[in-house]
């Protein structure tokens, strides 16, 4: 079993992952997840050029171009993971999740219908037990493929890390016209969504008084199956970012537990 996971868990490299698959990882918010990269290998693709991403700067030439990217075809994606649940299942690895992220943002693959619709076969028919999560950073969730595809998800994850559009401009610089109020508004309308946030302070701070406020709002509009909130603990793009202890964390969880009546968990660097 440890022979399988190390085999696996080599094709993440330098912040981004070098293949289809990686993992798994056990972590407190998924259990052992495999993770499923749909975007190319060797290059980050995404809507926002977060200073904190762990993957390292967004290019904006590729994104703007993404005809010309060299996809993992559909086929190609659904191979891949059939291949490696057989194999976990095969060492007698135990799995809870199938995760697609990866290198940006997963929602921007031209076939992403179909790779979730593919993905909920094969966990119908290998892992029936099992749920498929979607993060996703909210920026195509008005496109019917997208919201289609995400029908076949169990939980889909949506990135909200602020509250006014002054600090999303800073901590997610959007590479296209995106507003935080369509990113809301749009999250609203996902079955089984889940908020995920993160804080941090330094260069970039979301962790002021009225910051909050107006992000509790915000989750209070979308009102979520459950919130997650977390900081940094990799290497960020952007020198300069500051992690918020857990214990300030802890108390910004508490403040929307009590005030949206809603399951909000904190998670550090071991979940």
């Amino acid at each position: 079993m440890a022979v399988v996971e190390r085999l696996i868990r080599l094709n993440k490299v330098d912040g981004l992952v070098a293949g289809v698959v990686f993992g798994p990882v056990f972590s407190r918010r998924f259990g052992r997840s495999l993770g499923i990269n749909p975007l190319p290998p060797d290059r980050k693709l995404c809507t926002f050029d977060c200073p904190y991403c762990e993957c390292g700067p967004t290019s904006q030439r590729d994104s703007r171009r993404l005809d010309s990217q060299p996809f993992p075809r559909a086929d190609v994606v659904l191979e891949a993971v059939d291949r490696a649940i057989a194999s976990l299942s095969a060492g007698g690895v135990p799995m809870q999740s199938l995760t697609l992220t990866g290198n940006g943002e997963t929602t921007l693959h031209p076939e992403f219908d179909s790779i979730l619709r593919g993905l909920r076969a094969l966990r119908d028919r290998l892992l029936p037990a099992a749920q498929i999560v979607v993060l996703t950073n909210g920026t195509r969730l008005d496109r019917p493929a997208v919201r289609a595809g995400l029908e076949c998800a169990d939980r889909c994850v949506v990135k909200l890390d602020a509250g006014t559009e002054h600090v999303f401009q800073q901590i997610n610089r959007p590479l296209e016209p995106v507003t935080l109020d369509a990113i809301t508004e749009a999250a609203s309308g996902i079955p089984r969504v889940i908020v995920q946030t993160l804080f941090v302070r330094g260069a970039v701070d979301n962790t002021a008084d009225g910051e909050v406020r107006a992000w509790m709002d915000r989750i209070r509009r979308i009102a979520p199956r459950g919130v997650q909130i977390y900081s940094l603990d990799r290497r960020p793009a952007q020198a300069g970012l500051v992690a918020v202890p857990r214990a300030d964390l802890e108390q910004i969880a508490e403040r929307l537990r009590q005030q949206a009546r809603l399951s909000v968990d904190v998670y550090g660097n071991e979940d």
